[in-house]
């Protein structure tokens, strides 16, 4: 019985994540270090991977500026400013105090995996909820505006599931 070894490391890296702010699907905000994830078209500049700091937004909120600090010879002293979409970042530092946030766990957790999301989620002191019932029953996790956890997440973590834009039911199944 209980939940394999492995599925609970994945399961508690989603929960790591959001008291981080860099959960899926984590909206950018003015401060956040993102990381490209996708560069549609030509990248002569190679700026897919490369993690910058936002600081402004387009008016419809759609794209994002993100500053890339100067090193002299790619981006020269000064650095370099571009406006990309928000969907082809990831948040990898996100600025505190952290806004709201929440990481809904699919329909495929058992229940017993569901349990230990939810002890996960009361051990870092954040709220979850489980709705629907029998096959759709998933459960969500929390985090209340301002909150003043720190990341533990310093690094990219892409080949755990933990960065991108939506969560994956494949990478907890």
């Amino acid at each position: 019985g209980g939940v394999r070894e492995e599925r609970r490391h994945v399961l508690e890296e989603q929960v790591i994540a959001l008291l981080g702010g860099v959960e899926r699907g984590a909206a950018p905000r003015i401060g956040d270090v993102v990381r490209i994830v996708r560069i549609l078209g030509a990248d002569p500049m190679r700026l897919e991977g490369r993690a910058g700091e936002v600081v402004g937004f387009a008016p419809d909120a759609r794209a994002l500026t993100v500053r890339f600090v100067g090193d002299g010879v790619a981006f020269g002293e000064d650095g370099l400013l571009i406006t990309i979409p928000s969907g082809d970042v990831c948040v990898i530092d996100a600025a505190r105090p952290l806004g709201e946030g929440k990481v809904m766990f699919p329909a495929s957790l058992s229940g017993l995996e569901r349990k230990f999301v939810h002890g996960l989620a009361e051990r870092h002191g954040l709220p979850s909820q489980s709705f629907g019932a029998g096959p759709s029953r998933y459960i969500t996790v929390y985090r209340p505006a301002a909150s003043s956890h720190r990341s533990a997440i310093v690094g990219d973590w892409p080949e755990h599931g933990v960065i991108g834009t939506a969560v994956d039911a494949a990478a907890i199944s």
